[in-house]
């Protein structure tokens, strides 16, 4: 079913080890050979390793749904921004036995986001020159000959 989704879906344990996935992870992860059995951590750049394991320890206590961006380091491929959304998996006793994770790339949108601040900085200073010329020419003192 998830298969052909756009998105990377996992299965983890509850300690992060992955278990199941489709196509989509495995394109943004690397082969299914690396992430079989491999912990997720591996996947997630360093700078981020702290809240990765919060969302862990946040699962294990609370059994929700918790939502980060994280930057993923694929293996043999660039990094990239994912938005991860994960949420507790309970067995028939009620206590939980694994971890669904979402992930999307949203590196595109990231770029998005900084064009189009980028564009609206430039339409600001450009109506603040225009505003400073304009004060500027209002203030100089007229000269007759």
């Amino acid at each position: 079913m998830f298969d052909f989704t756009p998105h990377g879906y996992l299965v983890t344990d509850m300690d992060g080890n992955v278990k199941e996935f489709n196509r989509a992870a495995v394109g943004m992860l690397g082969s299914k050979n690396f992430i079989t059995d491999k912990p997720l951590l591996i996947f997630i750049a360093e700078n981020d390793h702290k809240d990765f394991f919060r969302m862990l320890s946040t699962l294990k206590e609370s059994h929700g749904e918790v939502e980060r961006e994280l930057v993923m380091r694929p293996h043999e491929a660039p990094p990239f921004l994912a938005s991860i959304k994960v949420s507790t998996i309970l067995g028939a006793e009620g206590k939980p036995v694994g971890l669904r994770w979402l992930i999307r790339d949203i590196s595109d949108r990231q770029r998005a986001e900084r064009s189009q601040l980028e564009a609206e900085k430039q339409r600001l200073s450009d109506a603040y020159n225009r505003s400073l010329k304009a004060l500027i020419s209002i203030n100089d003192p007229v000269v007759y000959l």
